[in-house]
């Protein structure tokens, strides 16, 4: 008997080995296609367009955490657990409703920023494009199959770039048409997988119990506050620096944040990809110790990603900005410890997702909301008193601080709880 567990412990170790695999992989290559996406575009457009482009994704991507957020976590979280006969039941209805919701938000959202028709037209493409393409990502995670995933991501990367590329001599590239291509690289990319998995979707129009709604909104609702708390964090620091430098600062600052992101998140999100809804299924399946013994060695493994990091800035920091200048050549040497610190920020609110995991499993959602106000809360301090006096750096370091505040709380509530269970 022990011979057969010690057999199936080996197997489970080896499907997770090979998951995060794919999921390297399926960050690896976004990542690099990213890398050219930003060498070839920041040039084109130049850092102030650049800089346009990124504030107004960064309301667009707010604006879906809001509406959608709740449905793309509930999906995770109870996803496995609705399965039958193995195709995946969506309830089409919940998305419909998240549809729904964002139309009057982004027409307030429009009105308060005084769009043209044709930018309202814009917001809503892109929103429902990464909405969509977000929904079928979180079907695929929730039921392990990270296939679907590489290939879902890799597609549309290639169509971000590519797109764009194909139609440079038709259009003029500015910040509004860069915005439709990336819309129109996610929405591409998520009708093709529907279509080619459609006879494994098993579309419900009404749920089966009428408990199912208000157990996924009760839910994901306090995700998707988080979700978009997170997002705003993003948001704000890019709002800061529009108000107290310029449009320029702020596509420098965003490129950078953006390359380092891309560069350094494939260390640990594939092992956050792979890991998550396993830790999901373990504990939906009443197995809450393996569950909590697989978010340990998680932790333990970020951890010593975080060492090699800081190990990493503390001796080749110089080399490493050598090559992103090549990426960026508009970046200074001021820009050096910028670099770093966002690096660590990066890697410390991957560290936070698996910390917090055990709130999300206790369904303890408000727990995440009230750690990461307090984030926002240094956030705006952070920026508004600090932006003007030192410039960009005092961003950086805000965005640090508040990334170590929320883990913090995090592991101190997973420290806590965990010998409960354990």
């Amino acid at each position: 008997m022990s011979f057969l567990n010690f057999s199936s412990n080996i197997e489970k170790k080896k499907i997770i080995i090979f998951d995060i695999l794919i999921y390297a992989i399926s960050k690896i290559i976004p990542a690099l296609i990213g890398l050219i996406f930003l060498t070839f575009f920041i040039r084109i457009l130049g850092a102030v367009e650049f800089g346009r482009y990124s504030y107004l994704l960064s309301q667009f991507n707010l604006i879906t955490a809001i509406c959608f957020g709740w449905l793309n976590q509930s999906q995770i979280r109870y996803g496995n657990i609705e399965n039958a006969n193995q195709k995946k039941i969506i309830y089409k209805q919940y998305f419909i409703l998240s549809l729904s919701i964002s139309i009057p938000i982004i027409l307030a959202f429009s009105f308060i920023k005084n769009f043209p028709s044709s930018n309202l037209i814009l917001a809503f493409f892109v929103i429902f494009s990464i909405s969509l393409f977000s929904f079928l990502k979180s079907i695929f995670q929730s039921v392990l199959m990270p296939k679907k995933v590489f290939l879902l991501t890799i597609v549309q990367s290639i169509l971000a770039i590519g797109l764009p590329v194909i139609f440079i001599n038709i259009y003029v590239l500015d910040a509004n048409n860069l915005l439709f291509f990336v819309g129109l690289s996610f929405s591409i990319s998520a009708i093709i997988s529907y279509l080619i998995n459609r006879n494994y979707f098993n579309i419900v129009y009404r749920s089966k119990e009428k408990s199912d709604l208000k157990k996924w909104l009760s839910f994901g609702i306090p995700i998707s506050i988080w979700g978009s708390i997170g997002l705003l964090l993003i948001f704000l620091d890019r709002y800061f620096i529009i108000k107290y430098l310029d449009f320029n600062s702020l596509g420098i600052y965003s490129s950078l944040n953006e390359l380092t992101t891309k560069a350094f998140s494939f260390l640990i999100l594939p092992l956050t990809l792979a890991i998550h809804p396993r830790i999901t299924k373990l504990w939906n399946d009443e197995k809450k110790k393996e569950a909590l013994i697989l978010i340990n060695i998680s932790i333990i493994l970020i951890f010593i990603i975080v060492l090699l990091a800081l190990f990493i800035l503390v001796f080749y920091k110089e080399s490493i900005f050598s090559l992103i200048k090549i990426i960026i050549p508009v970046l200074t040497k001021d820009y050096i410890d910028v670099m770093s610190i966002l690096i660590l920020t990066g890697v410390l609110w991957q560290l936070s997702l698996l910390a917090h995991k055990i709130i999300e499993l206790k369904e303890n959602t408000y727990m995440m909301i009230i750690f990461i106000s307090f984030s926002v809360l240094i956030n705006m301090i952070g920026n508004i008193y600090f932006l003007p006096k030192f410039g960009i750096i005092a961003t950086a370091y805000t965005s640090l601080c508040s990334a170590s505040s929320y883990c913090f709380f995090c592991l101190i509530y997973y420290l806590y709880h965990k010998r409960f269970i354990l």
